[in-house]
């Protein structure tokens, strides 16, 4: 094994050589049936395949040993109330639902994995409409301090229903060839007399601005929509050991 390790891998290697099951040790393969997954599950986990497994993956590896979510992730299993991030009233799961980076065009498909799950702080005051996340790719919004790899707290735009404001930060998707090909990107809106742009926030001067004329939804033939209004950065913690 070479490089770093991560404190999940290490307890997860930990438990498979001491911690017995039924009266035995058991494989990763088997764990996986154990867990009512696919047999391979864990061994994605174990080679760096799945670097963040969703959280009802770790509470069933945890059951099926019968520790505390603790002792596999070395953190907290459940957030309490008394150590939130400041200004947090709590935590709610949320799911990474798009991947976002300007200028990559994908095709339409169904994607069957299962979404990657966090525990997201509540921010006192929020409003009680659906939050999701978006994983960012590449540096269009890196002078706006959103990074490549970065992870941000969108609102969902429908339930918002609210006018537009210039100098919102929100997550476009547009579409091409009757919607087959998406692209998907967070941009900052700006709201002018006869058109909308969304506006790059880079030092690279590849990204340009996309230009919406009012009341067009449509853009060189390409369909732009609003999915949400980016609200924060979330950034997941991970634990290498040197």
């Amino acid at each position: 094994m070479s490089g770093m390790e991560s404190v999940l891998v290490t307890n997860l290697r930990r438990l498979l050589a001491e911690k017995q099951v039924n009266g035995k040790l058991i494989s990763p393969t088997a764990l996986g049936k154990l867990m009512g997954k696919s047999p391979a599950v864990v061994n994605k986990i174990l080679d760096g395949s799945t670097a963040n497994p969703q959280l009802d993956t770790l509470r069933a590896i945890a059951k099926v040993f019968g520790v505390p979510l603790q002792e596999l992730t070395g953190q907290a299993a459940e957030p309490s109330s008394d150590s939130l991030a400041g200004g947090a009233i709590g935590y709610e799961r949320l799911h990474v639902r798009w991947q976002a980076e300007a200028g990559l065009w994908r095709e339409i498909d169904i994607d069957q994995s299962e979404p990657e799950e966090y525990l997201v702080p509540i921010p006192a005051g929020r409003r009680p409409l659906e939050r999701f996340l978006s994983r960012v790719h590449g540096d269009s919004m890196n002078r706006a301090h959103i990074h490549d790899g970065d992870t941000v707290v969108c609102i969902n735009w429908i339930q918002l229903d609210e006018p537009m404001k210039d100098g919102q930060i929100v997550l476009v998707q547009r579409k091409r060839n009757g919607g087959h090909m998406i692209e998907t990107t967070v941009k900052v809106l700006r709201v002018l007399m006869d058109r909308y742009e969304l506006h790059p926030k880079s030092t690279n001067p590849v990204h340009k601005p996309i230009v919406v004329m009012r009341g067009d939804g449509d853009s060189d033939g390409q369909h732009i929509e609003i999915l949400g209004l980016v609200e924060s950065v979330y950034r997941p913690l991970v634990v290498d050991l040197d």
